[in-house]
């Protein structure tokens, strides 16, 4: 195999990360002949041009997204260990996105729990409509939302 034939393949973990796909998907991609695929000792290798070409129809991509380092100051506290940092560092984002996504929706809530005399005048009101809708369209007598208590 030359050097640009080698090229053209990368690990179904390499090809994830780069278009975003979930690793499974991207082995069902090649398992069933959507791309190409070989198996290189345990692992599996997809076509980098294909599957690129796929996501491209998705959307524009560009294979530098898998050039990724950690922050030098997690390389540090692991030792060096870039497959460790790399993973560090993706729990950390993942974890400030988490924690962003949680902080707006306490917002609502507390936005919701403060709200004016009318406000909650009309939630209630829309409470006791939808308990209303849902148990009317059963088929046995038993009230699976019982009236709230006011």
């Amino acid at each position: 195999m030359t050097t640009t034939q080698a090229q053209n393949w990368v690990t179904v973990k390499d090809a994830a990360q780069t278009t975003g796909y979930n690793v499974e998907y991207v082995r069902q991609l090649a398992r069933s002949g959507t791309i190409s695929a070989r198996h290189a000792e345990r692992k599996i290798l997809v076509n980098k041009d294909e599957i690129l070409a796929l996501r491209t129809k998705n959307g524009s991509l560009s294979w530098s997204a898998t050039v990724e380092s950690p922050k030098p100051e997690l390389l540090e506290l692991f030792s060096g260990d870039a497959e460790a940092a790399l993973r560090a560092q993706h729990y950390l984002t993942d974890s400030d996105e988490r924690m962003r996504r949680h902080r707006i929706v306490i917002d609502q809530l507390d936005a919701l729990a403060n709200g004016t005399a009318d406000e909650t005048r009309e939630q209630r009101e829309t409470l006791a409509l939808l308990q209303h809708a849902l148990n009317a369209d059963r088929s046995s007598f038993r009230e699976p939302y019982p009236a709230s208590p006011t």
